[in-house]
């Protein structure tokens, strides 16, 4: 399997500031209705600083959401046996990523 490596120049998205407000709306929806959030940003193949997040991140300091950023976590990052490509797991990279964050969610937000 070949993965195809993103340009190290690559830009971030402008953030969509309608999409932004009906998280916002989610998020304060889902804390009226009592329903805990994670926001949760998986691995991928190679990991680079992005801003994308930028956004989602303030809005989870905002509201105290727990904001859990995995992407650049050494069990899947460079493994080419967990990837189909640079963002998507495998049969055994989703398998190990599930159970793995099922843990890390029961371990740390209860």
């Amino acid at each position: 399997m070949k993965i195809i490596p993103k340009a190290a120049d690559q830009k971030s998205e402008e953030y969509d500031s309608l999409k932004i407000h009906y998280l916002e709306e989610l998020i304060k929806d889902s804390q009226q209705c009592g329903i805990n959030l994670v926001f949760v940003i998986s691995p991928e193949y190679f990991y680079y600083k992005s801003t994308n997040y930028d956004p989602l991140i303030s809005l989870c300091k905002r509201y105290k959401v727990p904001f859990v950023d995995m992407s650049s976590d050494k069990q899947f990052v460079g493994h080419d046996d967990l990837f189909i490509d640079s963002l998507h797991m495998n049969y055994w990279g989703a398998t190990k990523w599930s159970l793995f964050i099922i843990h890390y969610i029961k371990k740390h937000f209860k």
